[in-house]
């Protein structure tokens, strides 16, 4: 049995993408949902609830989160300015801490997808096929990414440890004991990877069950790369296809869409 895990805010530039997208993928027969809505308003809550109660059995949790104006976020980094940054990965932690506490411990997987990233309509079914082939515990694509320093890259990482304290020993500190550098870009292949994003992803039970968010809580990274980190360190082997493109969703100030990231032809019927 497959859970999927859908994390949302408000996001109405990208939600009826998404979900259509959810819609004509390839999904498991015994699928279920969770989804956690964090500072929603009711017109947006009622239209996810409306079409995952029509998609499979379903589950809702709403988090009262403060909200955090996207835009601002971005203008914010463009200068170097990290405290509103710092605000969002807080809130993202306790997001998934929600999340690890209110899974269902009785499935086989957990299918992670977030609410601004596009994916192919058989990612399902390659991610059970690299799981398989490769014995692996977490199957991923790659997510492109807007970066304050106004480049688009992939987001695929090598992770290597500093000379510090094991992670989550101290969690009085905020500090992150690891260097994050970025793979080189390739255009095809299956390889082991160190860390991705959360943006689609396709997680054995034990890998999952394992990681407690709030346990790693750090400003100085992701609740994604955090929880790859722990994977690794923990045994749990992680491998992306450099083919599956997963492009996100930006909308601009001006109120443009921007996609970011190759779209396989038949994801054109989303748009």
């Amino acid at each position: 049995m497959t859970e999927l895990i859908f994390p949302t805010i408000e996001r109405w530039h990208s939600i009826d993408y998404v979900l259509k997208n959810i819609e004509l993928s390839e999904k498991p027969k015994d699928l279920q949902a969770l989804v956690v809505f964090s500072g929603c308003s009711k017109k947006y809550q009622d239209k996810v609830r409306k079409f995952f109660e029509n998609l499979c059995p379903s589950r809702f949790i709403v988090n009262d989160a403060q909200t955090i104006d996207h835009y601002d976020l971005r203008e914010k980094m463009a200068i170097g300015d990290m405290e509103l940054n710092k605000i969002k990965t807080n809130l993202i932690f306790d997001t998934y801490q929600i999340i690890r506490d209110n899974c269902d411990k009785s499935v086989d997987y957990y299918w992670i997808i977030e609410d601004d990233n596009l994916f192919p309509l058989n990612a399902y079914t390659r991610y059970q096929s690299i799981l398989e082939m490769f014995g692996a515990d977490i199957a991923a694509g790659i997510s492109y990414y807007w970066h304050k320093d106004s480049n688009y890259h992939h987001n695929i990482f090598k992770i290597v440890k500093k000379n510090q304290p094991n992670i989550g020993k101290d969690d009085s500190v905020d500090e992150w004991p690891y260097i994050e550098t970025l793979e080189e870009h390739r255009e095809s292949g299956i390889v082991p990877v160190d860390g991705t994003g959360f943006c689609n992803v396709l997680i054995k039970k034990d890998a999952w069950l394992s990681f407690q968010p709030q346990e790693l809580k750090t400003t100085k990274t992701g609740v994604d790369l955090a929880f790859f980190t722990y994977a690794k360190e923990h045994g749990f082997k992680a491998f992306a296809d450099w083919s599956m493109s997963l492009p996100h969703i930006t909308k601009h100030k001006n109120g443009e869409i921007e996609i970011i990231g190759r779209l396989k032809p038949d994801m054109l019927e989303i748009l």
